[in-house]
């Protein structure tokens, strides 16, 4: 829930979901979280993408901003490891559904590691070294 602890104590005290949804408030450690996790309810801010896509973590996308992050989840849905919740009511039929179905998550969870790439940076320092290179 980042900063927003009010909503971090109501997801706290939801008594239906037990040990299978476990909420934070902000956190630094973020890529382990992703890799530990089944499914993430998520805004889709381009760093939390890119974090999410490269762990192959399905996303349920709530609430994007205008702009970038409306694209981002366009690019994430389409491709099939996201999906975006409209409101609170899709959001409840969505994790429902996602989590009694291991092999839709498993879909989205491919979905995301074939569009995610954990090597990024790496990969874009080789680009900058190999531009800087040409031209030396």
């Amino acid at each position: 829930t980042g900063w927003n602890e009010k909503l971090l104590k109501k997801l706290q005290t939801l008594p239906e979901h037990g040990d299978r949804l476990v909420a934070y408030g902000f956190v630094k450690n973020v890529p382990e979280l992703a890799v530990a996790s089944d499914l993430s309810i998520t805004k889709p801010g381009g760093v939390t993408s890119a974090e999410f896509l490269a762990a192959g973590l399905p996303m349920v996308v709530w609430k994007p901003y205008p702009g970038q992050e409306e694209e981002n989840v366009r690019f994430i849905a389409g491709e099939g490891a996201g999906v975006l919740a409209e409101d609170e009511k899709a959001l409840a039929t969505i994790l429902a559904r996602l989590m009694g179905n291991n092999g839709e998550r498993e879909a989205m969870r491919k979905a995301a590691l074939r569009i995610g790439h954990a090597d990024s940076a790496c990969r874009v320092a080789d680009l900058i070294a190999a531009d800087v290179g040409s031209r030396a």
